[in-house]
């Protein structure tokens, strides 16, 4: 070996034999010397000097997450409050929040927390204070196993948190299918993790009640084809409902554009303005275009209608 490249300290130009990383009977000893790894020192945090100002930081969304760290050791509660409910407190943080026994508003924010860890949350799932249940039950990073044990909560808000919550997993949503109370029923509808055969069921269905034709009325998850059944429902809510959901068809669209409901038709202005663009390549941005054209029967306009070639020249997109 007739030299060596090793960017190390010590190393010597020439022979690779003289190389204190390469040469004979060093590399061993040397190379583990020179690559272990850094010992890794705790990054020093300067907190502000009052509790007023450190309650300010832990509130902060752009707070950094090893103040938030540092700020959970403040003696001042409402400094520990802000950091329990900051969605940047990392779940070791959390976690010891709840090993120290916190209470009040502490657990409330490490029940709410988006970051708390699935373990953490089945520990808090059987807390005693029904406030602490509520917020995992509504938390969307609750485990599957905590809601499945939350919907049989003896308080209704903490079982209505969990018909509420995207996580909750399917079979038990499947349990409030058909409960005899529609409220019930109407919340489970709600929920995009709701069982699509189940929601079609309920468009269908004219015995299912205004509350749970609402519900499925704005599920995203619902198909087209049930809401363009909705589309038709008596109720001026449900077919407003139909109109802000982003699943509705064209065609459907365009029927409730001309709904003899006034309130129904303003509903349907945002999704007209998003269907228009992505059908005729307006930009969004582009209000002079979109404004000339929405009151055109915009879903059957081909490339060469008049009305477009007219907005296209007065307005081009940016």
């Amino acid at each position: 070996m007739s030299g060596c490249t090793a960017p190390i300290e010590g190393h010597k130009p020439g022979s690779g034999t003289k190389c204190p990383v390469h040469g004979r009977g060093r590399g061993g000893r040397v190379r583990a010397q020179r690559l272990a790894a850094p010992a890794l020192t705790p990054a020093i945090v300067h907190l502000p000097a009052t509790a007023t100002e450190c309650e300010a930081l832990s509130r902060d969304p752009r707070t950094p997450t090893e103040t938030l760290v540092a700020l959970a050791e403040h003696p001042h509660p409402s400094v520990v409050d802000g950091v329990a409910f900051h969605p940047s407190t990392p779940p070791e943080t959390l976690a010891k929040f709840v090993e120290d026994g916190r209470d009040g508003l502490v657990l409330t924010g490490v029940a709410g927390n988006p970051s708390a860890s699935p373990e953490t949350l089945r520990v808090l799932a059987r807390n005693e204070e029904e406030g602490v249940r509520m917020c995992v039950a509504a938390n969307p990073s609750a485990p599957p196993e905590a809601l499945t044990v939350l919907a049989s909560d003896s308080e209704v808000f903490v079982r209505t948190n969990v018909r509420a919550n995207p996580s909750t997993p399917a079979h038990v949503l499947l349990r409030w299918a058909n409960d005899p109370d529609e409220s019930v029923r109407a919340g489970a509808a709600r929920n995009p993790s709701t069982p699509v055969h189940v929601l079609v069921r309920w468009a269908n269905d004219p015995a299912a009640g205004k509350r749970v034709h609402r519900s499925v009325a704005e599920n995203p998850s619902t198909p087209p084809e049930s809401l363009s059944v909705l589309a038709g429902s008596s109720h001026i809510s449900v077919r407003c409902n139909v109109a802000e959901n982003p699943s509705i068809s064209t065609e459907t669209l365009a029927r409730l554009i001309a709904d003899e409901d006034a309130d129904v038709r303003q509903a349907t202005a945002p999704m007209v303005d998003v269907r228009l663009c992505a059908l005729l390549d307006i930009d969004e941005g582009n209000t002079g275009a979109i404004e000339l054209l929405r009151d055109e029967r915009w879903w059957e306009i081909g490339p060469d209608h008049p009305a477009l070639v007219v907005a296209r020249a007065l307005h081009p997109n940016a």
